[in-house]
């Protein structure tokens, strides 16, 4: 909570800087982002990782996807609901005006969808992997989508960090569960 107040402090800072570089590389980068937290890109992947573990007989890595597809499909779910009950506005609805917040009006800025997905699915595999160079690759590649967001005009600074959030821990949660729903007899 205190990441997502002190980066509500800085919406408005980080909405006129973020959109400055227009370089192809920026552009690129977040073009890249945003696919990233994108669910039309990750359901397929899914399924295809799905059917390749199946045709391999590979159930132990069936069963680690299964949970980092439920860890996703959590951090998805409680994202649309804070969006539907809280209402913010996106920076281009109201520039420079942070603060306009209409609960059960359509508005669907807080917290950033494609950063809760991109968060929830690095934690989802981290959490079900023991390898140590995986968080120093899911994590900052979950941020590029954060940055994305930013920098396209697409969400305000707080709805980035309470995305990252929220995602990092319902995914987390979300598969810790799944993993004792196996274990428990």
């Amino acid at each position: 909570m205190a990441s997502v107040a002190l980066a509500t402090r800085l919406d408005r800072w980080a909405d006129e800087e973020a959109p400055e570089n227009n370089g192809s590389f920026a552009v690129g980068a977040s073009h890249a982002g945003e696919r990233l937290g994108n669910p039309a890109y990750w359901v397929p992947a899914f399924l295809v990782v799905r059917v390749a573990d199946a045709l391999d007989h590979r159930s132990d890595r069936a069963a680690s996807l299964v949970r980092i597809a439920e860890g996703a499909a959590a951090a998805s779910v409680a994202v649309s609901v804070v969006k539907i009950a809280v209402g913010r506005a996106r920076p281009y609805q109201t520039p420079g005006d942070q603060d306009v917040v209409r609960p059960f009006s359509g508005n669907s800025s807080f917290p950033s969808g494609h950063t809760a997905l991109a968060f929830g699915i690095a934690s989802a595999i981290d959490r079900e992997t023991s390898a140590r160079w995986v968080p120093y690759v899911v994590y900052p590649l979950a941020g590029l989508v954060g940055w994305s967001r930013l920098r396209d005009g697409e969400h305000w600074s707080s709805d980035v960090v309470a995305g990252a959030a929220l995602g990092f821990w319902t995914a987390r949660k979300a598969v810790d569960f799944a993993r004792r729903r196996i274990h428990t007899p």
